[in-house]
């Protein structure tokens, strides 16, 4: 028999005291910027989306509401009051925990003053947006348009985080088709 054979084999090497608990250290140094760059991303990317759902209601409730047949018409304030109907499902889930209170103005205000829909400037509480749809001038053309706004402040989804602020209008002419 060879001496390798006989030879004690050497013993695994323990490691010494003091780095045992290292690993737990390093983990909680990094957790908090770790966990911390998660929910800012889930929370920019729940701004986009509501920022997305937002800017698209708009649109959409501002196309609705210009397929009337004219400006003063019985269709046109049934599709000023559709609105509502259209743009409730569209913004319930895209919106949670904001408060979404809706206006229809069916005639144009008398010069100076202003219809039904509370100012923008007076919207500051977090969670409230108006959505206002009115019947107006156009700038340029001076013909009836149709005008869709949508502003206030949105929920925010953590605690913490500022309340995203909201001013999306949407202006259209009446789509009328003559025989």
């Amino acid at each position: 028999m060879s001496d390798l054979a006989l030879a004690p084999r050497p013993r695994p090497r323990r490691r010494p005291a003091p780095q045992r608990g290292q690993a737990l250290i390093e983990f909680a140094l990094i957790a908090p910027i770790f966990f911390g760059a998660i929910f800012f991303t889930l929370g920019a990317l729940f701004y986009i989306a509501q920022g997305t759902s937002v800017v698209h209601a708009t649109h959409l409730g501002g196309r609705v509401a210009a397929a009337g047949s004219g400006p003063g018409s019985a269709s046109s304030v049934a599709a000023l009051s559709g609105v509502q109907g259209q743009l409730e499902p569209l913004l319930r889930p895209a919106l949670p925990g904001t408060q979404v209170t809706y206006y229809v103005d069916e005639a144009p205000p008398p010069p100076g003053t202003r219809g039904p829909c509370p100012l923008p400037a007076s919207m500051t509480d977090a969670g409230k947006v108006a959505v206002c749809a009115s019947i107006g001038r156009g700038v340029v053309s001076g013909t009836p348009v149709v005008l869709v706004h949508i502003y206030g402040r949105l929920a925010s989804l953590f605690p913490g985080f500022p309340a995203l602020r909201v001013d999306e209008q949407s202006v259209l002419h009446f789509l009328g088709f003559q025989p």
